[in-house]
């Protein structure tokens, strides 16, 4: 659609700058905005007649319509991140539904914004309504996920891999019973730590701690101290690292020694967390 020097001169500068030293910026806006209408309507074209597993697995991506969806709400200032990750072979109901979750996720995310800095200041009075938006858009993440993991489990199958939980849904709790705690991935989190750290066949009734702590770039720590049925405290920690999309991520006590070495993929918007089966 642009030239590759006014490309380079809008990755360079604002139009602010350009339009000073442009001699006819009236007509340069204008013809910026007629080619971008026309690109416009050869993308819904091309989303209309080629195949429809190759538009959203090479096309639109959640990575392209990400940076689009944010660049048009939110401007130089990006308020949600698309990774980089896997290329899982999924189908294309899936992949919509992906789009979709994304598509909501930004556009709550720019009302949450707005709503907190415009409309209701007052943490009081604005917690009831992000709350609902935040939930919403939880779900929307949550259909999606019961979408993909039957078909991911699938393909792990072939690689002799066991999916355990998403450890990018693991968030801070503390001072809670397990009965109180509805995310399933803390639920799973739990278990797990709890079998190869904990007293077989004693269950965990508390969560004193569960705490992310982001020490280096691509690199992030949950600490957790979960109380048995009897009181005993078990305490470590699971390091994650999310610098790849297959990475790895290590579960060590609280004497600081590694027990379980994991495999960590990024997929689905998540850091799916797998052990090796035997």
């Amino acid at each position: 659609m642009l030239q590759k020097d006014m490309r380079r001169r809008l990755y360079e500068h604002n139009w602010l700058d350009i339009r000073k030293k442009d001699h006819n910026p009236s007509q340069t806006l204008n013809r910026f905005g007629k080619q971008a209408n026309e690109a416009l309507v050869d993308l819904a074209l091309l989303a209309k007649k080629l195949p429809e597993d190759y538009i959203l697995r090479k096309i639109f991506t959640q990575k392209n319509l990400g940076v689009l969806l944010q660049s048009i709400l939110c401007g130089n200032e990006p308020i949600y991140f698309v990774d980089e990750e896997l290329d899982v072979d999924i189908d294309y109901n899936l992949r919509r539904g992906q789009l979709a979750t994304l598509i909501v996720k930004i556009g709550i995310d720019f009302c949450i914004d707005q709503y907190k800095s415009t409309i209701e200041q007052s943490t009081i009075l604005n917690e009831p309504v992000i709350s609902q938006l935040s939930k919403a858009s939880q779900i929307c993440d949550e259909i999606v996920t019961k979408m993909y993991i039957p078909q991911m489990r699938k393909k792990i199958q072939k690689e002799n891999l066991i999916y355990l939980f998403d450890g990018s849904k693991i968030i801070d709790t503390f001072e809670k019973s397990m009965d109180e705690i509805q995310n399933d991935n803390i639920k799973k989190f739990v278990d797990y730590c709890n079998g190869q750290l904990g007293v077989t066949n004693l269950p965990i009734t508390r969560v004193q701690e569960i705490s992310n702590r982001i020490y280096t770039d691509g690199v992030q720590e949950i600490e957790f101290n979960l109380v048995s049925e009897y009181g005993d405290n078990i305490i470590g920690r699971l390091v994650m690292d999310y610098h790849r999309v297959i990475s790895t991520a290590t579960l060590y006590d609280d004497q600081n020694n590694p027990k379980v070495d994991l495999v960590l993929r990024k997929e689905n918007n998540g850091w799916y967390i797998y052990k090796r089966s035997n």
